[in-house]
């Protein structure tokens, strides 16, 4: 995410927009996306054991994923010469 939010302000810089504009815009996009996450963390806060039980697993598995692909990595790793 913060790549993208970084490369949305590139067209605004090239067309010139000006930066009242441009922060108006942002102002009103930031309170959009950070009601939405607030209004998400309250409605999965308030039925996390739920949540947990179906993500919980696929979490774990995911994590472990993760782990043996870099194990393996390590392991087949062959420095270019």
């Amino acid at each position: 995410m913060p790549t993208f939010r970084t490369m949305v302000s590139l067209p605004a810089g090239m067309t010139c927009m000006a930066r009242w504009r441009f922060l108006l815009w942002t102002a009103a996009g930031s309170a959009i996306w950070n009601a939405f996450l607030t209004w998400g963390g309250y409605y999965l806060g308030a039925n996390f054991r739920e949540l947990d039980r179906y993500v919980g697993p696929a979490a774990v598995a995911i994590m472990v994923g993760v782990v043996l692909l870099y194990l393996w990595r390590l392991v087949t790793w062959k420095a270019r010469t």
